[in-house]
């Protein structure tokens, strides 16, 4: 329960048993405990606020499949090394300073199913990289969640995240962020990558994020849009990914040589109600693969070589 064991001179490695389903709020919170030992707990779900905070835990962390949230504080300025979450298949939130100043180093993995990872989660640890790769469901990266660390290489956004919060990787080593996926995208607070070693134009076929273009990024990193025009479809065809539609809905008359040439177009393109025209050459030589014209109600025509040289197939 909370405040269980909080300032008492437990030492040692706790090894938590099979059946306990909480570590509530302060349980552990300034023992003298070095060692966590959370291999048979199968059916352990949280670990609540502070629960081993302040503590001289060390080495590796595994967290359970069952675990489904990791609390606020739950394990800041502790020593702990290393955090596997291979088999944290039900891990949904990382807390709010959850391992901010630990000695965690190395490659840090985030699981599928994390939604969020809270403010100054890994702040000031020894971590060199970062893996989102599988953070299918990530939504919302923290406040300064990964601020004073050693995290270098190319940062990969995947496509749920929506927010990417004031001074989230400030000072870390970045050198790129990639964007290619990130179709939901809305906001790079403040300092989130300042003090980085990102450099140039960082390129997104997407709407470019709201970011504050004299201090999110180092001097002279941009944003740009690959596609500009397009959105990313609200409702996609069905088994047609990517989906665009045009930014601005009430636009009636797509001009002439639109988006000519524009590789980074592909997928399908969905026109609606509003388009009345198609200028000639607007979508030539690109790379759009299908065309869904089912809500373009008032198409009145298409324009001399709009679509020619494009990979369109099925059925129009």
């Amino acid at each position: 329960g909370d405040h269980a064991f909080g300032n008492t001179d437990i030492t040692g490695t706790l090894v938590i048993p099979a059946n306990v389903e909480t570590i509530g709020d302060y349980a552990f919170d300034s023992t003298k405990l070095t060692g966590l030992d959370l291999s048979n707990a199968a059916s352990l779900v949280s670990i609540g606020l502070r629960a081993f905070g302040y503590t001289d835990i060390t080495g590796t962390l595994v967290i359970p499949a069952n675990v489904e949230t990791i609390g606020d504080y739950a394990f800041d300025s502790t020593k702990l090394t290393g955090l596997d979450l291979s088999n944290a298949a039900s891990l949904v939130s990382i807390g709010g300073n959850a391992f901010k100043e630990t000695n965690l180093e190395g490659t840090l993995v985030i699981p599928a199913n994390v939604k969020t990872i809270g403010i100054n989660a890994f702040r000031e640890t020894k971590l060199t990289s970062l893996d989102l790769s599988q953070a299918a469901s990530l939504v919302s990266i923290g406040y300064s969640a990964f601020g004073h660390t050693d995290i270098t290489g190319t940062l990969v956004i995947p496509a749920k995240v929506k927010t990417i919060g004031y001074a989230a990787f400030y000072k870390t080593k970045l050198t790129d962020l990639d964007l290619s996926s990130a179709a939901s995208l809305v906001l790079i607070g403040d300092y989130a990558f300042a003090d980085t070693d990102i450099t140039g134009t960082i390129k997104t076929p997407f709407t470019v994020p709201t970011y504050n273009k004299g201090n999110s990024f180092p001097d002279g990193v941009s944003i740009v849009s690959t596609i500009p025009g397009l959105t990313k479809c609200a409702v996609a065809p069905s088994g047609a990914e990517p989906c665009w539609e045009l930014a601005n809905s009430t636009m009636e008359d797509i001009p002439k040589d639109f988006l000519k040439g524009n590789t980074d177009l592909t997928g399908t393109l969905k026109l609606g109600a509003a388009v009345k025209t198609i200028g000639k050459n607007a979508f030539r030589s690109t790379n759009l693969e299908g065309l869904d014209l089912s809500e373009a109600a008032s198409l009145e025509s298409i324009g001399d070589y709009a679509f020619r040289g494009t990979d369109i197939t099925g059925t129009l």
